[in-house]
């Protein structure tokens, strides 16, 4: 990995489990167990598109800064590129596909004419993190608890939340990069660990005006980005945004009007009284 510094740990993840996930298969195969080596590319796929994508979208989307979004796409590429090796036995066609979709657009990598004179890929211990693996599963479990305790309350997600209490009377995961994680996917203000929890896991389900008003911003961005979505735009494509609205939704996005321009890529939002007869 031709990488300066791997300072976000989202990037340090996805290469362990891709690390992680060469051995698995390497063993599998040489043990013909098929099946199983099969089933492990899958899971890493499934772990590249629902988190690491996904957590990483505003960086490859809206970049804090260009030296982010270069890292972003570097780590992914690597690992498309790692994956289209590991499919190839599996899947000839799609692994060349794949491969040859990477060769229009990563620079500074020597590829072959086709991914089947590749080398099969090998283990980078160095980039093999099992404390980082261990903690990122249980931030992804907790994760998963508090969505399903928040979707029992009838509360979306998009409904920011005062704060979630977790058993213990310091942190088991000691990173605090990985807690920011925790509190933007289950999206709670603050993360509390206290031994005198009743549960393993309380969430504050109390809905305050403030975090209210919140929410209703949440769902704009969601609301435009979808209209967006559905007119074929693209992320950098800005749009002229009217807004029809009465009373306190109003004023909020009144006071709220230049994040919501950059969040939204509006070159202008434009509010007009709701007309009642």
């Amino acid at each position: 990995i031709q990488n300066p510094k791997l300072t976000n740990v989202l990037d340090r993840w996805i290469l362990a489990r891709l690390n992680g996930t060469v051995t698995d298969v390497t063993k599998r195969l040489e043990l013909y167990d098929i099946n199983g080596a099969g089933k492990s590319i899958s899971v890493l796929v499934n772990d590249l598109s629902r988190w690491y994508i996904r957590r990483s979208r505003r960086r490859l989307q809206k970049p804090e800064s260009k030296r982010d979004y270069e890292n972003a796409s570097y780590i992914l590429s690597v690992v498309l590129l790692t994956l289209s090796k590991l499919i190839a036995p599996f899947m000839p066609f799609s692994a060349e596909a794949l491969y040859q979709s990477l060769k229009l657009k990563v620079a500074g990598y020597a590829f072959k004419s086709s991914v089947h004179l590749e080398q099969w890929p090998r283990l980078e211990r160095k980039l093999l993190d099992k404390r980082l693996l261990a903690d990122m599963d249980e931030i992804r479990r907790i994760a998963s608890e508090v969505l399903a305790k928040r979707n029992e309350a009838g509360i979306k997600v998009r409904q920011p939340l005062a704060s979630l209490k977790i058993r213990g009377a310091e942190p088991a995961i000691q990173d605090k990069k990985l807690i920011s994680i925790l509190k933007e996917e289950v999206n709670v203000k603050r993360v509390i660990f206290r031994k005198d929890v009743g549960e393993a896991i309380e969430l504050d389900t109390r809905v305050t005006h403030k975090l209210e008003e919140e929410g209703w911003l949440r769902e704009l961005v969601r609301v435009v980005q979808q209209m967006r979505q559905d007119a074929g735009l693209r992320p950098h494509e800005e749009v002229i945004l009217s807004i029809t609205s009465k009373g306190e939704l109003g004023m909020l996005v009144e006071k709220n009007k230049s994040p919501l321009k950059d969040e939204l890529r509006a070159a202008m939002i434009s509010l007009r009284p709701l007309k009642v007869f």
